[in-house]
């Protein structure tokens, strides 16, 4: 517990961070049709979620994918305009590694009634689509993937 407060502090500091000094450069709104069964999705592993090196891999997929719950994120200036209206964002974290994080996940407005009942750790079951989008962070342009969360299912 005692070293719970120093990593938020940092991970607090990061997202400051990349909020203040990223800038959407590119995105294109897409009309989402999920796969009509579980089978649909590819399961990939919370480290191809994580890692921007495998960004390409998963971009315009559905995929699925287990991790932590975080919290919710309220900074949305970084993301494409048309998820940042309705949209609710949230930080997840590999179940094995508490110091890797990502913050681009979105999820509809009118599907996010589960992140209030979330909890810091629960684990959590992402069916999700990967959106290819373009950012400027610290003046560089850099390749990201927004996952757009169709469903939720937390595991325990």
């Amino acid at each position: 517990m005692k070293n719970k407060s120093p990593l938020l502090s940092v991970f607090f500091f990061c997202l400051i961070a990349v909020s203040v000094c990223s800038s959407v450069v590119e995105a294109g709104p897409r009309s989402l049709s999920p796969p009509s069964a579980d089978e649909g999705y590819t399961d990939v592993s919370i480290d191809k979620v994580i890692s921007p090196t495998f960004s390409a891999q998963i971009a315009n997929k559905w995929i699925r994918f287990r991790a932590k719950y975080s919290m919710a994120v309220p900074a949305m200036a970084d993301l494409p305009k048309e998820y940042q209206d309705g949209w609710v964002r949230i930080s997840i974290m590999d179940p094995n590694d508490v110091l890797s994080c990502t913050v681009n996940v979105v999820i509809p407005g009118a599907k996010s009634d589960i992140v209030s009942e979330l909890k810091y750790g629960d684990v959590i079951e992402f069916f999700a689509y990967g959106e290819p989008i373009k950012t400027t962070v610290f003046e560089r342009t850099v390749d990201r993937t927004l996952f757009i969360i169709d469903r939720i299912k937390k595991v325990k």
